[in-house]
């Protein structure tokens, strides 16, 4: 399959048109500070006021832990 010109301006075009990535709230960033750290989880929950399952729950989102890797 050859790619035209055209084909990957149509492309380029439409992936312009995607939204941005979600961004965190507040309460992740200070998390995501608190964490570098070295804070456990149940230290961010009572700091900012969350349960603590919620901060484990946002050790699974791809973009909490870029944050957090970005940071390192």
């Amino acid at each position: 399959m050859e790619l035209t010109k055209e084909a990957i301006s149509k492309t380029f075009d439409s992936m312009q048109e995607r939204s941005d990535a979600p961004k965190l709230t507040p309460e992740q960033l200070n998390a995501v500070d608190l964490l570098i750290l070295g804070k456990t989880d149940k230290e961010v929950s009572e700091t900012i006021g969350v349960r603590r399952e919620t901060v484990t729950r946002w050790h699974k989102n791809a973009f909490f832990i870029a944050e957090l890797n970005a940071r390192k």
